[in-house]
């Protein structure tokens, strides 16, 4: 949330005849600097966010390899074939040693 920064009466009434030109047009311009400034930092907080999932799904990423890996390597290992869950000469039996 952001709070609007005007350096006169953000109430004045645009319709109000006795307002001159130059604060209506102040007002305005005033009014879309504020908005200007808290769409630009809610970008920079959008792109912050962005990063952090980015982040994050790498890493996912990386530990699900990883997973792979340990599961593959655990399986390999009981069937006494280093990891290759295709044995040689077909049959599936653990090899005890």
């Amino acid at each position: 949330s952001f709070k609007l920064n005007l350096n006169f009466n953000p109430n004045l009434n645009m319709a109000d005849a006795n307002i001159s030109k130059d604060d209506r047009i102040k007002f305005l311009q005033d009014l879309v600097r504020t908005y200007e400034t808290a769409i630009f930092d809610g970008d920079a907080r959008n792109a912050d966010k962005d990063k952090q999932i980015a982040n994050l799904m790498a890493s996912s990423e990386r530990k699900l390899k990883h997973i792979a890996y340990l599961e593959n390597e655990r399986v390999g290992s009981y069937y006494g074939n280093n990891g290759d869950n295709n044995n040689k000469d077909g049959d599936n039996e653990r090899v005890v040693e």
